[in-house]
């Protein structure tokens, strides 16, 4: 699975950037799946949440926010943003018109 030049081999887990591997926990590794999977579509803070934690999102808990933002700073350890920050409607991996 693969969306520019980020890659996450599904057999064995294995996620990289730029040919670079990323060391990733359980959740980022889950959210960037996530984000692979649905390239240039938004993905709402409550869709993310209950598919990558498996429990509806109360709207308070920052957890979220924090993974991605984490996910965001080995990403682009390697290369500029691809994940997008749309105000009021979620997060898009790549360009998405505001």
């Amino acid at each position: 699975m693969s969306y520019q030049d980020v890659q996450v081999d599904m057999a064995t887990q294995r996620a990289e950037r730029a040919g670079q591997r990323l060391d990733l926990t359980a959740k980022e590794q889950a959210l960037l799946v996530l984000f692979l999977r649905h390239p240039g579509e938004v993905l709402s803070r409550t869709r993310i949440y209950e598919q990558v934690w498996d429990e509806r999102y109360d709207g308070l808990s920052n957890t979220l926010e924090v993974h991605v933002k984490e996910l965001r700073r080995k990403l682009e350890s390697h290369g500029p943003r691809l994940i997008q920050t749309l105000r009021n409607r979620g997060y898009v991996l790549g360009e998405n018109s505001r």
